[in-house]
Formats: structure tokens, sequence, C-alpha cells
């Protein structure tokens, strides 16, 4: 394993280097460059099968399983920005956010010791992770000409999005009622409120995929109003067949108006916000 990722590797990037520099070769370059990056924690795993890390007497000691994991996704980390150093290829950001992103996991793991962690603070640590990784991707979407902020985006707000519906999911189990509103009622509130403040996010940060987690958030609160409130109704059909609709005009309009929508929001913002906000990329 150890000699076949190393001649692989070498490969990859002897190949992606050389055709890096060449006219019209830089995309196919930088994807080979980025095969040899992921050629290094496996690597590392075959060294961890030879210094017995993965034998079963190693599997049965605690905290194991998350430092021979740690290992493999330091090492990935490690080949992903010396990669960036050297090659600026925004691609290579995959990589990196993936190693950052499963590393924050394993320590997790390693830090909760025996017991390990509720569902319920596994889901925090997640929310605030990606919220992190969020901010660190803005600071990184600001002071870089190439978009290498593309990937800590996606990592992060797949990671807040899942996480705040796992929240929210125990916050309405074996809840008691509300005085004017359920529990699962408010819960679904608090969702569409904050999938709302991704699709605005999306237009501040100018990034598709806030856009794309807030409309299925939104329209799985609009899926959740429709089952509850007429899933009894003889109409069921229609309110859904409308709700379709509705949604597909709604896209229609927002396309056709997008351009003067995101530049009246941006107009309302101080000046000195908008300075603070990342420049727009093609």
């Amino acid at each position: 394993i150890v000699a076949l990722s190393v001649l692989y590797g070498a490969g990859f990037a002897a190949m992606g280097a050389w055709l890096i520099g060449k006219p019209g070769q830089r995309v196919p370059g930088g994807l080979l460059i980025t095969l040899a990056v992921g050629m290094v924690p496996l690597a590392v795993f075959g060294i961890e099968h030879m210094a017995g890390m993965w034998t079963n007497v190693a599997n049965g000691q605690r905290d194991m399983a998350a430092i021979r994991q740690l290992l493999m996704e330091g090492s990935l980390i490690a080949a992903a920005l010396t990669a960036i150093r050297f090659v600026r290829f925004p691609f290579l950001g995959l990589p990196l956010a993936a190693g950052v992103w499963l590393a924050s996991m394993d320590l997790l793991n390693l830090a909760a010791g025996v017991n390990g962690l509720s569902f319920e603070a596994q889901q925090q640590f997640t929310l605030g992770f990606g919220a992190l990784m969020v901010a660190i991707s803005t600071i990184v979407d600001r002071r870089s000409k190439e978009d290498f902020a593309l990937w800590g985006y996606v990592f992060g707000v797949s990671a807040a999005w899942f996480s705040l519906a796992g929240l929210l999911l125990v916050t309405v189990n074996g809840k008691p009622g509300m005085p004017f509103l359920g529990w699962e009622a408010a819960a679904w509130l608090v969702w569409c409120v904050a999938n709302l403040g991704l699709l605005l996010v999306s237009v501040l940060l100018r990034r598709r995929i806030f856009q794309v987690y807030g409309s299925l958030g939104v329209i799985g609160y609009l899926a959740y109003l429709t089952f509850s409130v007429f899933a009894n109704s003889p109409f069921f059909p229609l309110y859904l067949i409308g709700l379709g609709v509705g949604v597909i005009l709604l896209g229609v309009v927002y396309q056709s108006y997008q351009k003067k929508i995101e530049e009246a929001i941006l107009a309302a913002l101080p000046q000195g916000l908008r300075n603070l906000l990342p420049p727009a990329r093609d």
C-alpha cells in the first residue's frame, strides 16, 4: 500500500506539475495534483498497518481509532496546504476542507472519552464548527484572489444546516405543548427563520451554496405547513400542487429580478459593512 501510494502520488504530482504550466492545461494539471494529495493519507494508512495500529490488539485500545484516523487526516491537511503553497489551484480546497471537517469529528470523539457525547452535544459542536468554518472561509474569500473559500463554505454550511436540523428534532421530541404554539410548530418556525437568514447570507457573500440550503429549508417548512394544516382536507392534492407551482413561480420571479433585489439589499447596508464583504466572483 505504501509503495503503490508513493508511486501513484509521485506520478500524479509529476504529470500535474508538467501540465499545469502549459497553456490550456491548468485544470487537468491541477486535478492530477489534487489526486497526488489524496495519495498521502493512503500511504499513512499503510504505515499505520506496518506499525500495528490496525491490529486486533490495537483496536481494543482506548482512543486508538480516533488517533489513527487523525494521523491520516492530519497528513491530508498538511499535503493540501503544501500543494496550495506551490500550486494556486482552488480545487485543492476540497481535500483541505474535508480533512479539517473529518479531523474535527475525530477530535470530538477523542475528547469525549469512553462514554462519548450525547447526540445533542454532538449536534451543538457540529453547528458551532460549521459556523466557524463559514467565518474562516469568509476571511479567506476576502484575502485571496483565487477561490479557495468555496469548499470551506460547502462543508461549513452543510455541517451547520444538518446539525441544526438534528437539534430541532431533539428539541421537539418528548416536549410538552406550549401556550398558543406547540414545540413542533415553534421548532419549524425557527427552522424557517434560519433558512431565510441563509438566503440573505447568499446575497451578502455572493455564494449560491447558501441559497441552495436556504431554499430547501424554506420549501421544507412550507411542506410541513401543507401536511400539518391541510392533511385531512379533501383538497389536499390541490394544496400540494399549489405549493409546487408557487415555488416554481417564486423561482422564476427571483431569477428575473435577482440582480435588482441583490443591489437593493447591498445598497441598504452601511458602507463600512459593505467593505467587509468578499468581492463578487465570476
